[in-house]
C-alpha cells in the first residue's frame, strides 16, 4: 500500500506557523502491476552449435504476472534488429521460446553478444546472451 499526503500551511498571529498533514492510505491498482515480466533468462548462455552439426540453440524463458501481449526481439551489439522471435498473446505463467541463432532471412548470425528484449503492454526488459561458433 502507498499513502497520499496532503498538507496546508497555516499561520496564527499569536503562534508560530504550523503545518497540517492529512494521511490517506491507498491501494496499488491492478493496472500498475499488470504485465510484470520476471524470471527473464536464456539457457544455455553462452550457447554454441552442438557437435552433430546442428544450429546453435538457446531457450529464452520469461514469466508474466498476468495475461499479456508480448513480443521478443533479438538485437546485435550495434542495436540492429536481427529477428522477432515471437509476438502474441500469452497467459500468465512461465513461457519458453527457442532461438536458433538465425536472422529474419534464415541466415546464421556470427559469433558475438546479442540482446533479447521482451516488450509487454506495461514493461520492457532486456538481457544479454553470447553466441559462440
Amino acid at each position: 500500500k502507498f499513502s497520499k499526503f496532503y498538507s496546508k500551511e497555516y499561520s496564527n498571529p499569536n503562534m508560530h506557523p504550523y503545518l497540517v498533514v492529512n494521511y490517506t492510505p491507498v491501494s496499488i491498482s491492478d493496472n500498475l502491476i499488470q504485465n510484470t515480466v520476471t524470471n527473464l533468462k536464456n539457457y544455455p548462455n553462452p550457447f554454441k552449435p552442438s557437435g552433430t552439426g546442428r544450429s546453435p540453440e538457446t531457450m529464452i524463458q520469461f514469466s508474466l504476472s498476468k495475461q499479456s501481449e508480448a513480443e521478443i526481439v533479438i538485437f546485435n551489439s550495434k542495436g540492429e534488429k536481427i529477428k522477432r522471435i515471437v509476438s502474441g498473446n500469452f497467459p500468465a505463467g512461465t513461457h519458453n521460446v527457442l532461438w536458433n541463432g538465425k536472422d529474419e532471412t534464415g541466415n546464421s548470425v556470427a559469433s558475438g553478444i546479442y540482446f533479447y528484449r521482451i516488450k509487454t503492454d506495461n514493461s520492457i526488459r532486456t538481457n544479454k546472451m553470447l553466441l559462440l561458433r
